[in-house]
């Protein structure tokens, strides 16, 4: 008998955190959405600046990659270097945006131009995570990932 007394109590509790879990899950999705909306309302105000940007961004990243990547003694650091420095201009400029765009573009990036060399390329993309550490900048990147004449011959121009 008095386990019957409990049973109600049991549902109530039961019910109650269903309750919550929904109502958890309907907040979360709300958030999820406004950061949906966000995303939407930046793109269209200032996404402008950005694409205008990104040209003078990539192309010395992809043809300093490309240099770079063509032989196998090119020093990881000369690979390493374009990366972290582009996602840091990018994440310094749009801050999160730009955080996801420029993990977006390294990933393509390192993928295009590093195909077959998995070790490479993990090295490049540690270079663009470390790139996009709110601590990084140009300057930052070029005294951690050393390339230049004294490396390989090749002097950085990203």
């Amino acid at each position: 008998m008095n386990k019957m007394l409990y049973f109600p109590d049991a549902v109530e509790e039961l019910t109650q955190r269903r309750r919550r879990r929904s109502v958890a899950g309907e907040e979360e999705e709300e958030e999820k959405e406004e950061r949906e909306q966000e995303l939407l309302h930046f793109l269209a105000d200032e996404g402008v600046e950005v694409f205008d940007h990104l040209p003078s961004l990539l192309v010395p990243l992809l043809n300093e990659l490309s240099t770079a990547a063509q032989t196998e003694d090119t020093p990881e650091s000369c690979l390493a270097r374009p990366l972290c420095q582009a996602n840091a201009e990018l994440s310094r400029r749009y801050g999160g945006f730009g955080r996801v765009l420029a993990a977006l573009l390294s990933n393509v990036a390192t993928r295009a131009i590093l195909p077959d060399n998995p070790t490479r390329r993990y090295h490049a993309l540690h270079a663009s995570r470390w790139g996009r550490e709110d601590t990084a900048t140009w300057d930052t990147c070029h005294l951690a990932f050393p390339c230049g004449a004294a490396v390989n011959g090749t002097v950085s121009k990203v």
